[in-house]
């Protein structure tokens, strides 16, 4: 589990990710990377969390691939985890990405969610994960984006979630997506240290 953070506007959809790749049993940090990968010939984003030889795969997989246009490149992706998937299937576990265009998001996740069925697209304004230590937690889900100062309320909202989970660290990046434009920077670094824990005392992680 990492953070991937989604907002929607009119006209651009906004992309914040860390770069934490942490052991599954000790949490220590295992590595740094982006998560996420940008189509120009699309003007479209993909990113993900789960397992970074899962994200690896499916971002090689699909820069191989020639579409036609976005909307073929959208609606191809369901059914290309679903085969990724079913060749690796424990690689894929957990596994949720974000498909970004100009004022557009999708969702999909590998296995069942509340309300939706595995490889199901969905389309939503607004993706957080994760959002809540519990059922009863709404202190990050209650944090509003500011589309007017996207890069200040995005890093808020994921300094938030690093307070409260184990396995947020690396950098705070942030990409956009507008028409016939994709940019993407580091909003802020944090002095995590390879082989160690980001937040010892913590322990949740989703």
């Amino acid at each position: 589990m990492s953070a991937l953070n989604a907002f929607v506007t009119d006209d651009a959809t906004f992309l914040f990710s860390d770069a934490a790749i942490c052991h599954p049993q000790t949490l220590a940090l295992a590595g740094l990377m982006n998560k996420v990968e940008i189509f120009p010939q699309y003007c479209a984003a993909v990113a993900a969390t789960g397992r970074t030889s899962a994200m690896g795969h499916l971002f090689a997989v699909l820069a191989a691939h020639d579409f036609a246009d976005r909307k073929y490149f959208v609606d191809n992706i369901p059914n290309i985890i679903r085969r990724l998937a079913q060749e690796a299937p424990d690689q894929f576990e957990g596994f949720r990405i974000v498909i970004a265009g100009p004022g557009s998001l999708f969702c999909i996740q590998a296995d069942e969610g509340i309300g939706t069925k595995p490889f199901e697209m969905t389309e939503c304004p607004v993706f957080i994960t994760p959002a809540a230590v519990d059922e009863n937690d709404r202190s990050i889900i209650d944090m509003k984006f500011d589309a007017e100062q996207p890069a200040q309320s995005g890093l808020a909202i994921m300094r938030a979630q690093r307070e409260k989970f184990a396995v947020i660290g690396g950098w705070c990046q942030m990409t956009t997506i507008k028409p016939n434009h994709i940019e993407t920077r580091i909003l802020e670094r944090w002095p995590d240290k390879i082989g160690e824990r980001i937040n010892p005392e913590i322990r949740s992680v989703a």
